[in-house]
């Protein structure tokens, strides 16, 4: 299969160790990129399939290349960097892998092995037919919960909690491939962990840092990251 890479670091040494680790993928097309600016239009004209992205770039950061992108689905995102207190905000974007400099071959293989993962479940999906059930174990039996009787989906360390008005199940989906197989004109991301039934929210209330506060009709409240603020604004259209 070949992937377009698009390589995003103002170190010159940084993208030749990446494209190093990469030369056995030589079917692969690659793209190079030094500063946010550049990395932004690539991001939209290119449309690569894996996105290797530092953080701390010149004119744009790698946190505000993602935040001026156009309104469409990331690539498999990896970012490499310096710095590890940007890691809680990266995985804001659904960040395959988190890569901290200096990295070696075998930690470098195992995020790229991710990302290639990433992407053919994301070229596979549209196979997937919108779930009308979510199958949770009761005890010692299965049993199946109506998705429209879903309130919100919660990501919880390597669960999902599965959240109806009164009851609380645990099921194993990763939070992206559960997101694909839920229908979005009912279900939409609000945040990195929480997936939201848009027929259980009663009101939306904006925050001075760019997230809101939804407040369902069951009266559980739900905060939405600013991350996710172009799905809120699908929500109040609808």
């Amino acid at each position: 299969m070949q992937l377009k890479i698009l390589i995003a670091d103002d170190e010159q040494e940084a993208r030749e160790l990446i494209l190093h680790y990469l030369q056995d993928a030589n079917d692969n097309e690659l793209i190079e990129t030094a500063d946010g600016t550049s990395t932004l239009r690539a991001l939209q004209n290119f449309q690569p399939d894996i996105l290797f992205l530092d953080i701390k770039m010149p004119e744009l950061s790698g946190i505000e290349v993602l935040q001026q992108r156009e309104d469409s689905a990331l690539p498999a995102l990896i970012f490499t960097t310096a710095y590890d207190e940007y890691a809680l905000p990266a995985f804001d974007y659904d960040a395959v892998d988190y890569l901290l400099k200096p990295f070696e071959k075998e930690r470098f293989q195992k995020a790229y092995n991710r990302a290639i993962d990433y992407v053919l479940w994301v070229k596979n999906k549209k196979t997937i037919n919108y779930r009308e059930n979510i199958a949770v174990k009761s005890g010692s039996k299965i049993d199946l919960v109506a998705v429209g009787s879903i309130e919100y989906f919660q990501a919880e360390g390597a669960y999902v909690e599965v959240c109806s008005e009164n009851k609380i199940w645990l099921i194993a989906d990763p939070v992206y491939e559960l997101e694909a197989t839920l229908n979005p004109s009912h279900f939409i991301r609000v945040h990195r962990s929480i997936i939201v039934n848009i027929h259980c929210i009663k009101s939306i209330q904006s925050l001075l840092n760019g997230d809101h506060f939804l407040l369902l009709k069951s009266g559980k409240k739900i905060r939405a990251s600013r991350t996710y603020r172009e799905n809120i604004k699908k929500i109040v259209k609808k």
